[in-house]
């Protein structure tokens, strides 16, 4: 986007939209150094698509994440990784990066513009929020949006960083429904994934010989792994749901930064 056309904008939120999402295509094709990186960028991706990507894209991209270290990374998951993380990948990891972008992120952001279209407001004056789009701070000129990316980004890094003890679970827990708007994280689950992750039990069935204590206080390479599952597998989905509800009700606020400036091959994760 040239300088001229963020200049002339007249619905800046719009093009404001526009520049977060250009920013995520270009972390996409440079790749990811780890799993985890690849992790935060669809929590990212999640916020700046207003929950527009398909949840059932997410059920995909959970099963590209092995859930011990005795699985291996799903194809499309070793096509994100950057080159030097994932050398031997069969597919010419550019062109998947790509084709992911083509096939599920541009329909969401589609969707998402036609969305935000209905409430964005149209700037007349030549006020300096109307005129510099790439400085302004929240995200789609949405304070709230920006505040629940706020949100996810530390839950999702808290829970993949482990807990000192079990019960740190709790206020993480309280946290998390911030970060997911209120929408559960097991839609079928009576009470809270924070509860059942304290008193139960919820990963025994990928990991039956170690305590649910092990999958959230140890850092070794297993354990590593199975929140990262978790996450992608239960968090990543509820976060989507969460902007979404959040997106139809999110005022615009020309606030600016000032000087702080389908079905298609699996490992293309088709839709």
């Amino acid at each position: 986007m040239s300088k001229t056309d963020v200049q002339q904008s007249r619905r800046p939120s719009l093009r404001k939209l526009r520049i977060d999402v250009q920013e995520m295509r270009t972390e996409l094709e440079a790749g990811f150094d780890s799993p985890r990186e690849a992790l935060a960028w669809f929590q990212r991706l999640t916020v700046r698509t207003r929950g527009e990507i398909p949840q059932r894209r997410y059920q995909q991209i959970a099963e590209e994440f092995p859930p011990t270290p005795g699985h291996d990374r799903g194809p499309f998951l070793e096509a994100l990784l950057a080159d030097h993380a994932a050398p031997d990948t069969a597919y010419d990891s550019q062109e998947v990066r790509r084709y992911f972008w083509a096939w599920s992120v541009l329909p969401a952001f589609h969707r998402a513009l036609r969305q935000l279209r209905k409430d964005a407001g149209s700037y007349v004056g030549e006020t300096k929020e109307a005129q510099d789009v790439s400085r302004m701070r929240y995200i789609a000129m949405r304070p709230a949006i920006d505040e629940i990316d706020r949100d996810q980004e530390g839950v999702l890094e808290a829970f993949l960083d482990g807990f000192d003890e079990p019960a740190d679970v709790l206020n993480w827990g309280e946290r998390l429904q911030l970060a997911t708007h209120g929408e559960p994280v097991q839609p079928d689950l009576p009470g809270g994934f924070a509860t059942r992750l304290y008193t139960e039990g919820v990963a025994a069935d990928v990991l039956p010989e170690t305590s649910n204590t092990a999958m959230l206080t140890r850092s070794d390479d297993t354990h590593t792994r199975a929140r990262e599952w978790l996450a992608a597998k239960l968090l990543l989905p509820a976060f989507n749901r969460g902007v979404r509800d959040l997106a139809g009700r999110a005022g615009e606020e020309a606030d600016t930064a000032g000087d702080e400036i389908g079905d298609a091959p699996s490992w293309e994760v088709g839709r």
